[in-house]
Formats: structure tokens, C-alpha cells, sequence
């Protein structure tokens, strides 16, 4: 039967000031109290901003509550280039990997990123009409692992493209005794998708 007390509903209210657009959200999601903020836009002609965060207030007999937060700046030059810098904070996440791997050997390791601290760093580039790129540089300071990614979008016609993406990770593989890294523990993994829009 439906647990119908781990329902979520989430409101959220969105409202544009200048350049700026900012918004607010609240509910509940599987029962657990969420408050959120979001702001993006344009700070001058030359830097753009994009912002969003919220708190869970989670149930009173476990440690679920915490905040998610992240910040990016960016830049797109006349020539297409665009260049972005972003910063996330979990408290949801483990200080260490050795408190990562006590959680895991306990039953308690929790879903999402296991990290606190995370940065990334994107090249964006137009070739031509046709072809898009991104580098993408994520790393996770919590572990010390880091991945790079590399994606390519081409348009074969006005409802169709080709998408490539391939993802390398590095950091400390997983072994009998530790999770090792997270970004480490994850494959190298390459993907060509066909896309046809209707």
C-alpha cells in the first residue's frame, strides 16, 4: 500500500528584479521540512551569477538535518567562449572517507554525494553553428579525487543531434578496507546518444 506519510509537495515562488531573477520554495519531501532560495542573473555586463541552496530539518531521532549550498560565477566572451566557476557545500556528506567507510560498515552510509566540499571549472566553446564543446573539471576536497569530462553536442538537423561524453575519473580506487575515493571508485565511462525531437 502507498506510505502516503512520505509524500513530498514542494511550493516554489519566482519573482525577476532588474537583471536578476530570485525565488523561494518550501515543503515537504518524504518527511522531511525543506526551505530553499535560488538567485541567478546577470551582476554586470561582464559576470554572471548563479546561486541556490536549502535546509532539511529532518526527523528529530537521526542526524538528517543539514544544507546544501552552491555558488557559480560566470563569463561568456564575444568570440562564444565561456568560462564557469562553481562551488558546492554539503553537510549532508562525510568529513573524511575513513567516516565515510565506518557509516558503510555500519549499514549507515547515506545516498548522494559523500563529500562536503566540492569545486568545478567549465570551458564552453561554440566551433561553429553547428558543433558545441564543454571541459569540465569537478574535484571533490573532502577525498582529494577529481574527474575530468570532455562533452560534444552536433546538430545533424533542426529536431536531431548527436551528443558524445566521456568522463575520466582519478583518486584512490575502493579495496577490501576502504571506499577509497568517490570519484575513484567510479568507471571511465564514454557515451554517444542520438537525440530526435518531435
Amino acid at each position: 500500500a502507498p506510505e502516503w506519510e512520505r509524500t513530498s509537495v514542494l511550493g516554489r515562488y519566482v519573482r525577476s528584479a532588474g537583471s536578476l531573477e530570485w525565488g523561494v520554495l518550501a515543503g515537504v519531501v518524504r518527511e522531511s521540512n525543506i526551505v530553499g532560495a535560488s538567485l541567478q542573473g546577470e551582476l554586470t555586463d561582464w559576470l554572471g551569477l548563479r546561486a541556490e541552496g536549502h535546509y532539511r530539518d529532518g526527523d528529530p531521532d537521526d542526524s538528517s538535518d543539514g544544507t546544501m549550498l552552491s555558488m557559480g560565477l560566470e563569463h561568456r566572451f564575444a568570440s562564444s567562449l565561456t568560462l564557469r566557476l562553481e562551488q558546492m557545500y554539503n553537510s549532508f556528506g562525510y568529513s573524511s572517507i575513513a567516516d565515510a567507510d565506518q557509516s558503510l560498515a555500519s549499514g549507515s552510509l547515506e545516498p548522494g554525494y559523500l563529500g562536503q566540499h566540492y569545486s568545478a571549472f567549465a570551458l564552453g566553446y561554440e566551433f561553429s553553428p553547428l558543433l558545441t564543446g564543454e571541459f569540465l573539471y569537478l574535484r571533490n576536497w573532502t577525498d582529494g579525487s577529481h574527474s575530468f569530462s570532455f562533452y560534444a553536442v552536433y546538430s545533424l538537423a533542426d529536431e536531431a543531434e548527436l551528443a558524445l561524453q566521456i568522463t575520466l575519473p582519478e583518486g584512490k580506487e575502493p579495496d577490501a578496507q576502504s571506499l577509497g575515493s568517490e570519484l575513484g571508485m567510479q568507471p571511465v565511462r564514454a557515451a554517444l546518444a542520438y537525440r530526435h525531437y518531435f
